[in-house]
């Protein structure tokens, strides 16, 4: 297994109050592609954005959330949803995360907060997932 390549720096999210987690679903002809094309997470008042490309795990520091678009041209559009509202997630202190290869080139980042909860976000063949305990 390749280890894994990691694009920016990672934050230093480790026993920050989770304000938010967003993800930027893709939709394609009415189909949803990938569910979460683009994370945007917000700890304690500062945004950062995390998305996968072949294998590739990036990081960014970002000004805030993002806006749902569509892109009629293309026939797609990218609607927001709030996972961590979802999840109960809102408030809750994050315990730590943990990058990891997945498969030969994939790329999994999972979070665990205090009380038990896991998110995981899952990237095999470009395609990014979200998956919960």
């Amino acid at each position: 297994m390749e280890p894994l390549e990691i694009n920016g720096e990672p934050p230093r999210l480790d026993g920050l109050r989770c304000d938010a987690i967003l993800c930027q679903e893709y939709w394609h002809g009415g189909a949803l592609v990938e569910p979460a094309n683009v994370t945007f997470l917000c700890f304690e008042g500062r945004w950062h954005w995390l998305y996968f490309d072949f294998g590739i795990v990036f990081w960014r520091d970002t000004e805030g959330r993002p806006e749902p678009f569509v892109a009629t041209e293309i026939g797609s559009d990218y609607p927001v949803v709030d996972v961590a509202a979802a999840r109960g997630l809102r408030g809750v202190r994050l315990r730590g995360y943990r990058m990891e290869p997945w498969g030969s080139c994939g790329a999994m980042v999972t979070f665990e907060f205090e009380g038990g909860a896991r998110l995981a976000f899952r990237s095999v063949e470009d395609v990014t997932t979200c998956g919960y305990d």
